[in-house]
């Protein structure tokens, strides 16, 4: 289940650093400035990331 909710939350990031490029420097790089495009790409990289932890199963759910 936390797997679940940490891939919401990463996919969230994705979706404020696609639509509102600048608001993310000021979120997690406070002495980073970042520009439209370097946006894109960690925007990019949190939707692999919550891609990713949607695809993995946790071990109990795993069959012989």
């Amino acid at each position: 289940m936390a797997m679940k909710i940490l891939a919401i939350v990463f996919a969230l990031a994705g979706a404020v650093c696609w639509l509102l490029p600048g608001e993310i420097g000021g979120l997690l790089f406070h002495a980073l400035p970042v520009s439209a495009r370097e946006s894109v790409i960690i925007g990019a990289l949190f939707f692999v990331g919550a891609a990713i932890l949607m695809l993995i199963r946790p071990s109990h759910d795993r069959g012989p």
